[in-house]
């Protein structure tokens, strides 16, 4: 396609103007410009020099003295048109050239570069910069619940604050944390596990049940006082496939506690028995 440069006075005024007549979408010109001298998609028909008519979009041009609307125009006689031309022609021609047409053959046209699957560097595959936000999911409960923290193993999922993210890319580093409120014993630690394994770092070389991320802080009031963990660690390399990170508490000595979830010990809700909210985040990073 391409729109002609050589402008007519109107259009050098941003318009085609003159007279038609109306038969339905069929429009036929009585006076003024040429039909063909339009190259946007619409006509202003009715109103006058100083009133707006009404804007149709224009289906097809047949020649200089016919076209066809996009829709009907009812039947009118001698009525103004125009056409309004705030992109000139000549500007159009050099758009085109720099975006190109529909499925682009040529390399430096952006349709290229965006749609094309050979392009070295099509703008649809950018490369991101590394340090910035790729993905973030959440999750935040009130859910309330009892999880015991075994004296070995992995520990028991808090299953409530399991986080599940699909990575835009394997080795983007995700950064991850919780805000655990609730109550248990201060001889606990948390620990997580991505899809079932243990995270690096997550505990030690030996997995001694004494070692996590973080130890439930000390509270000489298991009863009525609810206290939070924040626990905070980063899964340095990735994978790129759906994963579930999961939060586990363990006890650090040979003593079977228990995670009471957003509550208390000794109750789910009352005066001078609080309940809370807990919630998590995984951040995944560009590396």
């Amino acid at each position: 396609m391409s729109y002609p440069t050589t402008l007519t006075q109107a259009q050098n005024r941003n318009s085609v103007a003159g007279t038609c007549n109306t038969n339905g979408t069929a429009v036929t010109r009585v006076t003024g410009d040429s039909f063909t001298s339009i190259v946007c998609g619409f006509i202003e028909i009715g109103g006058s020099v100083d009133q707006p008519g009404i804007l149709y979009g224009i289906s097809s041009i047949t020649d200089a003295d016919h076209l066809i609307l996009s829709s009907s125009a009812e039947v009118q006689n001698g009525v103004y048109f125009t056409a309004a031309l705030e992109i000139k022609a000549i500007h159009l021609n050099a758009l085109e050239a720099k975006v190109g047409v529909d499925d682009s053959a040529v390399v430096t046209s952006l349709d290229y570069l965006l749609k094309n699957a050979a392009s070295v560097d099509p703008g649809h595959k950018h490369t991101p910069v590394s340090g910035t936000v790729a993905n973030v999911v959440t999750v935040q409960t009130r859910e309330q619940g009892l999880f015991a923290a075994p004296i070995s193993g992995d520990g028991t999922i808090i299953t409530p604050l399991n986080l599940v993210i699909t990575p835009k890319k394997a080795g983007n580093k995700i950064i991850l944390e919780w805000i655990v409120n609730g109550e248990m014993s201060e001889d606990t630690v948390y620990i997580v596990t991505r899809n079932g394994i243990r995270l690096a770092d997550t505990t030690d070389a030996s997995n001694n049940r004494w070692a996590g991320i973080v130890a439930q802080p000390h509270d000489t009031n298991n009863d009525s006082t609810p206290d939070n963990a924040v626990v905070k660690i980063i899964d340095m390399n990735s994978l790129d496939v759906e994963t579930t990170y999961e939060l586990r508490v363990r006890s650090s000595r040979g003593t079977v506690y228990t995670l009471y979830l957003n509550r208390t010990v000794a109750s789910a809700g009352a005066d001078s028995h609080e309940t809370s909210l807990s919630v998590g985040t995984a951040m995944e990073i560009w590396q």
